[in-house]
């Protein structure tokens, strides 16, 4: 077994319909992204960023994605969830949102 997967009903539903209704665009979009090499877009980067992942993530693996921007991005910050699943934005959505916004809050620029 690779891990326990943790989803909330309601998440559970929304992928079983958007599986259901799987259109070539979306499987065209999937392929796309991940055969692509985003390396050079992303030393481009030039502005605060906050790369979140969770370590249970089954579908993008984690060291192949979040980690491995995040040493890319000159000065990214790299928040990985314990035990979190690739919806974490549904299942932690109250983390991640006090999570985005203390990020935000330390990115702003300083009033003048």
């Amino acid at each position: 077994m690779l891990g326990t997967l943790r989803v909330a009903v309601k998440s559970l539903a929304i992928s079983v319909d958007t599986g259901r209704n799987v259109s070539p665009g979306r499987l065209d979009c999937i392929k796309a992204f991940s055969e692509t090499d985003f390396t050079e877009d992303l030393k481009k980067f030039d502005v605060p960023t906050l790369i979140m992942h969770g370590d249970d993530d089954q579908i993008v693996p984690i060291d192949d994605s979040a980690k491995l921007s995040a040493k890319i991005i000159k000065g990214a910050t790299l928040k990985i969830y314990a035990g979190a699943p690739h919806g974490m934005c549904s299942t932690l959505k109250d983390q991640v949102n006090a999570d985005l916004l203390a990020f935000i809050g330390r990115s702003a620029p300083a009033a003048a």
